[in-house]
């Protein structure tokens, strides 16, 4: 089981890599990893700002899968990017976290949610 999740994990960040790059991005790292937690992708944005990007996938339409970044799990991440931040010596970058939920039950349906929650 955790086998086929985390195939339909890279599934879903790759689509959303790609799409992602398809509207001007550029992709930096991605599945980077810290004691604190991992960012999906970490993206440069067309204006510059460094944006780190939760990839969240499911098989069916009616699945909701923005409900599972909870409070705690937005905690993590703005603890990893803070980490990324500061390992990369990114000091003075202008950063964001958008959030892509990839739905693959055909067709495949992409949402793009920008500047999905504040650090």
């Amino acid at each position: 089981m955790a086998n086929a999740r985390h195939q339909l994990g890279q599934r879903g960040e790759i689509l959303a890599a790609g799409y992602l790059q398809h509207q001007g991005f550029r992709l930096i790292a991605s599945n980077w990893r810290t004691r604190l937690g991992e960012i999906d992708l970490v993206m440069v944005a067309p204006d510059a700002t460094t944006v780190f990007v939760e990839v969240k996938t499911r098989w069916a339409h009616d699945a909701q899968p923005l409900e599972n970044i909870t409070g705690r799990k937005q905690r993590i991440l703005i603890a990893a990017a803070q980490t990324y931040l500061s390992v990369h010596e990114l000091d003075d970058v202008i950063w964001r976290f958008d959030v892509i939920a990839v739905t693959l039950t055909p067709p495949p349906r992409i949402d793009h949610i920008p500047d999905a929650f504040s650090w």
